[in-house]
């Protein structure tokens, strides 16, 4: 199912969240740079995967505690553009990450609408189409409401 409403995603401590990152793990800006900062993932990405391969599509989960962190590798390069194809693939592989951790329910922001400059439109098109009618799991968009409002 898909499902949305008006948050923050650094304020999920519990369950599991996604959000977009290179190929390289840079981690240096938006949600990926707060993500790094709190919860120091980019070490572990780069011991437990083939760093320098620059695989994409891919998702990479991460574990912290209560939190399972999905890691969307959209873009070789933190100065390229992901493409809607590439989100789509990360998309599944997610999908079917979630799966094989028996996760049901996952928290997005609105997913390369930052930084990389893709259309909320298109991006919420690619999650309706894996998620609105799979009544097998939930997707919950957080529409980005900023720690201090």
């Amino acid at each position: 199912m898909y499902y949305e409403a008006m948050g923050d995603i650094l304020r999920i401590k519990k369950g599991a969240i996604a959000h977009c990152i290179t190929s390289d793990y840079s981690l240096g800006a938006g949600i990926a740079a707060k993500l790094e900062s709190e919860y120091n993932i980019r070490r572990e990405l780069a011991n437990t995967n083939s760093f320098g391969c620059y695989r994409y599509p891919d998702c990479l989960v991460v574990f912290r505690g209560d939190l399972a962190i999905f890691n969307l590798v959209t873009k070789k390069d933190r100065w390229d553009t992901p493409s809607y194809e590439n989100l789509e693939g990360a998309l599944i592989m997610m999908k079917d990450d979630m799966a094989a951790h028996g996760i049901t329910d996952i928290y997005v922001p609105q997913l390369g609408c930052g930084k990389d400059r893709l259309e909320w439109n298109k991006v919420k098109s690619l999650l309706q189409k894996l998620f609105k009618k799979d009544k097998d799991y939930n997707v919950h968009v957080l529409l980005y409401i900023s720690a201090t409002t």
